[in-house]
């Protein structure tokens, strides 16, 4: 199933430096999220907010995946 998106805005290259904000921000929130991960697990215990963060983290992902223009 592909999304098809309407990008005749009389600019393209709005919809693509859009586009690249997205993945470069959720990205640095991923580096973030591995570095909290990180040092949880090595200097400190897992909790329950840990396990809703990377339940969080993965369906956003996933959903993310799916609002690119790539995809």
């Amino acid at each position: 199933m592909s999304t098809t998106y309407d990008t005749d805005n009389g600019d393209a290259r709005v919809f693509t430096q859009t586009n690249v904000a997205v993945w470069v921000l959720t990205s640095a929130a991923g580096a973030f999220f591995a570095v909290r991960l990180w040092c949880r697990y090595r200097f400190s215990k897992l909790w329950w907010d840990d396990a809703l963060l990377a339940v969080s983290w993965v369906r956003r992902r996933h959903r993310g995946g799916r609002g690119s223009a790539q995809g």
